[in-house]
């Protein structure tokens, strides 16, 4: 699912943040 994808990226962008 694409959703689940960007969710994914954002979490990890966040957390390398």
């Amino acid at each position: 699912m694409i959703i689940i994808h960007v969710l994914i990226t954002i979490r990890l962008d966040i957390f390398v943040y």
